[in-house]
């Protein structure tokens, strides 16, 4: 599961960036029904969750899915609800007992529940990369959203 920051504190060129990590990253996964299955989301004030784990069975039809994800530009960043998407509708429609994977982009400080919600989260077994763009994030927000040891699954890019 990707879940992609389309905030206006990002630009569109570094929202596009993203999207084209993520297809890099996955171009090395074998997209199937019964092996990896994607879903992806974005997220700034609203949540718009633009595919489900069921929708898209092959790399080339994730990826074309990826190219149509919106860029929002919107000035607020809320984690929170996107948190509370991936834990409420997302996962549940995924595979029984198949690993449950989240990768979350985020570019600014954040504010609400998202600690908690993402404790939930690994609770229940789904390891959680966080990944901050640019300079406006706190690295100690996404320790506390990443699965433990922070280390492994916090990471900071710009591009």
């Amino acid at each position: 599961m990707f879940v992609f920051d389309g905030s206006s504190h990002i630009t569109y060129s570094v929202f596009q960036q993203t999207l084209l990590l993520a297809k890099s990253v996955l171009s090395s996964y074998n997209i199937s029904q019964d092996e990896t299955n994607v879903a992806a989301a974005v997220y700034a004030r609203d949540v718009n969750v633009s595919f489900a784990f069921s929708d898209h069975y092959s790399f080339s039809a994730v990826s074309s899915a990826i190219d149509s994800i919106p860029y929002l530009n919107q000035t607020s960043l809320n984690i929170s609800a996107a948190l509370e998407t991936v834990n409420d509708t997302i996962f549940p429609s995924g595979r029984e007992n198949a690993q449950r994977v989240l990768v979350i982009f985020v570019s600014e400080m954040l504010s609400g529940n998202f600690t908690q919600i993402s404790q939930g989260l690994r609770d229940q077994g789904v390891i959680i990369i966080a990944i901050g763009l640019g300079s406006g994030y706190s690295m100690d927000q996404l320790n506390s959203i990443a699965s433990k040891p922070p280390a492994a699954y916090v990471f900071g890019i710009s591009f």
